[in-house]
C-alpha cells in the first residue's frame, strides 16, 4: 500500500505522504521491530501531518487475549476505554518536541468505522500497483525492480 501524493483527499483537500499505509497495533504486547503478524482491522484515523494526509489503520494483533473480543471501534471503547484517544492524542503531538505545529486529525477528529478502513487499505492498494506498473506521476521518482 502506498499514500500518492499526487491524489487529493476529498474530504480534507489535502495530498498523500508519499509514504506505505501506517498501521498502529492496540494490544498491550510490544511487538520487536519489523514483525510480521496476522491483524484484525478495527477502525482508522485521518491525520494530517504538515499539511499532508498520513492514514493510519487501527487493529489488534490476532494473537492478542484481546483480538476475540474485539470487531469494532465500539469494542475498543468499551474494553480499553480511551485506547483510540491517546493514540491520536500521541500523533498530533509528537512533532511538537522538533518544535513543529500540532498534527490535527481530518474527518472532523474522529477515528472511523472498520468500513472506512477497507475503503482506505483499497485505495492505498491501487494507488501501490499504478506505482509499480508506472502509472503513477510519482512512478520516476522511485526505483521500482524490473520483473
Amino acid at each position: 500500500t502506498w499514500e500518492d501524493p499526487s491524489v487529493q483527499d476529498a474530504e480534507t483537500k489535502l495530498y498523500g505522504d508519499r509514504d506505505p499505509l501506517d498501521l498502529v497495533e492496540l494490544s498491550e504486547t510490544p511487538l520487536p521491530t519489523g514483525t510480521l503478524t496476522e491483524v484484525k482491522i478495527l477502525g482508522c484515523f485521518c491525520l494530517l501531518d504538515q499539511g499532508e494526509v498520513d492514514w493510519k489503520v487501527l487493529a489488534i494483533n490476532t494473537d492478542d487475549a484481546w483480538s476475540k473480543r474485539l470487531g469494532s471501534l465500539d469494542d475498543v471503547e468499551k474494553y480499553m476505554p480511551g485506547r483510540v484517544e491517546e493514540v491520536m492524542h500521541w500523533f498530533k503531538t509528537y512533532k511538537m518536541l522538533e518544535g513543529k505545529p500540532e498534527n490535527e486529525i481530518g474527518y472532523g477528529g474522529q477515528a472511523l468505522p472498520l468500513e472506512k478502513a477497507f475503503e482506505v487499505i483499497t485505495t492505498a492498494h491501487g494507488q501501490w500497483e499504478e506505482l509499480v506498473k508506472g502509472v503513477s506521476k510519482e512512478s520516476t521518482e522511485y526505483w521500482i525492480p524490473p520483473k
